[in-house]
């Protein structure tokens, strides 16, 4: 049966490893999204040479599992000498693994945007850079919301694979507690319970702006 003291006992520290969770996502996140514009810009670039490796890069980090990939950084690039710790290797892989998604999405979003768009704001004396921060980005952002929302709620329910290499996020520390104390359904229980409650919220929010189509401000 679940034991409310014992669950009551371990709370701290299930809490503290939500904290790292938590972080690590905002981390490998935020680098994604910025990696994401960059690698948009690569491919708008219509260059021959970036083509190639970017499509292939592309091709393996959409096509091949995140905890495969967490895993080769982890466990292989050491062999040719590039170590990373189990927290740098985490935020290196999901920012990377992100980055690919999110730049299909960056691109999906301008190429939704009227050509005409663009013409207009060249015949208002606009220049290009300025007609995509005041007339494009302000739709790309509006249209840009859920699918991005979407994405990082994604990361953060991927967050769990960084257990296999020991970094000390929540479910490594629900798993970590149990075996200490052969008890496994009150961490556990906690643990989806957080996740539940960190979660859930923003899950909410995206699905009321799909609804209502409000522009944050």
């Amino acid at each position: 049966m679940f034991d409310f003291g014992f669950a009551s006992a371990i709370s701290g520290e299930l809490l503290s490893a939500a904290i790292v969770t938590f972080w690590i996502t905002a981390i490998a996140f935020s680098i994604a999204v910025i990696m994401g514009a960059l690698a948009t810009l690569l491919i708008r670039s219509n260059s021959r040479a970036l083509a190639l490796p970017y499509g292939v890069a592309s091709s393996f980090f959409r096509g091949t599992p995140l905890l495969t990939q967490i895993l080769f950084v982890y466990f292989v690039l050491p062999e040719i000498g590039l170590s990373l710790s189990p927290a740098v290797t985490g935020i290196v892989v999901l920012s990377v693994h992100y980055s690919f998604f999110l730049a299909e999405v960056y691109r999906a979003l301008l190429d939704a945007i009227p050509r005409g768009q663009w013409e207009a704001s060249a015949a208002l004396g606009l220049s290009r850079s300025k007609a995509f921060f005041f007339v494009i980005f302000p739709q790309v952002r509006k249209n840009g919301v859920a699918p991005v929302g979407n994405y990082l709620l994604s990361m953060f329910k991927e967050t769990p694979l960084l257990a296999t290499i020991s970094v000390t996020e929540l479910m490594f520390t629900a798993k970590y507690v149990g075996s200490e104390y052969f008890r496994y359904i009150e961490p556990l229980t906690i643990a989806g319970a957080i996740y539940l409650a960190m979660s859930l919220p923003f899950a909410i929010a995206i699905r009321a702006y799909e609804r209502k189509g409000v522009v944050p401000r």
